[in-house]
């Protein structure tokens, strides 16, 4: 469903109203999915599970980089989880699809990121992210350099090839200290 509204075949809000209840459908188990997914959501946003190695990584980029979180999602989940997981003071900005009208990798949400990052240059910016469907396409769609993270060797679409990509976050090192990445805003 997520990659449907990715595609913006569906609104957000169709997710949130069928994804449990499809499922329990399909699983031909007697489960109220509305209630499931009231108490799954609030559950979601005490979670803040990261990757190993991710805030001693965020916390050396922010001190030569300008560092971005683009998501899609809800505003209230990403913020609590960022805030638990001490992620906030790391980021210049934080952009959910929630807030911005749109989502990844729709151009418009995009447009909407770049206009509200002072002297942006899309050349010295880089989006990282594990999802080749929005992250890495919405990165291409808009001529931006992408580094895909991808800890489980999913094999690369054809359609969507990613500048760079990585299976352990501190291969990151050697892709931002490239000196034609320097400077760099990292999303």
């Amino acid at each position: 469903m997520w990659q449907a509204f990715e595609r913006n075949e569906i609104d957000r809000n169709a997710i949130f109203t069928s994804r449990f209840p499809l499922l329990f459908k399909e699983l031909d188990v007697a489960i109220d999915g509305l209630i499931f997914e009231k108490n799954y959501r609030h559950l979601l946003n005490k979670g803040d599970d990261l990757i190993d190695g991710s805030l001693g990584l965020l916390k050396e980029l922010s001190l030569n980089h300008s560092i971005y979180a683009v998501t899609n999602g809800i505003s209230k989940t990403q913020y609590q989880r960022m805030e638990s997981a001490n992620l906030l003071p790391l980021f210049k900005d934080i952009f959910v699809s929630e807030d911005t009208g749109y989502q990844k990798p729709m151009q418009g949400y995009f447009d909407y990121v770049f206009e509200r990052i002072p002297n942006f240059s899309i050349q010295q910016s880089l989006i990282i992210g594990d999802s080749l469907s929005s992250d890495i396409l919405g990165g291409k769609t808009v001529g931006m350099d992408t580094c895909w993270f991808n800890p489980n060797s999913k094999p690369v679409n054809p359609l969507i090839q990613p500048t760079y990509q990585i299976k352990k976050l501190d291969q990151l090192h050697d892709i931002v200290s490239k000196e034609k990445l320097l400077p760099k805003n990292t999303f």
